[in-house]
């Protein structure tokens, strides 16, 4: 579970591992685990971990003991540190698809369940916080 972040009432959201591993990535880690990895496959190892699309938002009930997944928002590479940030009753949700290279924050509105991609970067780097600025 990462990049949780409370509401109120109970209802908490974060990011989850929602997917398995492939084969690949479970022949590596093995390879790693006995010490027979080479460089390269290290590095095929790492770069699998960080991009490979296996992370979902998800509303959490704490009262009900319920997980929900966020259906508009995709998978999203689980690169270790995805966050979330809560303005104006709004939470906005870091993303990460390389499928279609792009990353940035999607807005979700609580009220009404529904999110919207709201900063997007595609030409490389990838969108690590969102801050909220005033007058």
């Amino acid at each position: 579970m990462l990049g949780a972040i409370y509401d109120s009432n109970g209802i908490a959201y974060s990011c989850i591992s929602a997917q398995s591993e492939s084969t690949r990535i479970l022949e590596l880690v093995t390879k790693y685990a006995q010490g027979k990895i080479t460089e390269a496959e290290f590095l095929e190892l790492r770069n699998a971990i960080f991009y490979s699309p296996n992370q979902r938002w998800v509303k959490l009930d704490l009262n009900a003991k319920t997980v929900t997944p966020i259906a508009d928002i995709p998978f999203t590479a689980g690169f270790g540190y995805p966050n979330a940030y809560k303005y104006d009753g709004k939470f906005y949700f870091q993303y990460n698809t390389p499928d279609d290279k792009t990353t940035g924050y999607y807005e979700y509105n609580p009220s009404t369940n529904k999110s919207q991609r709201v900063v997007v970067l595609s030409n490389g780097g990838i969108a690590s916080d969102f801050v909220k600025l005033s007058k």
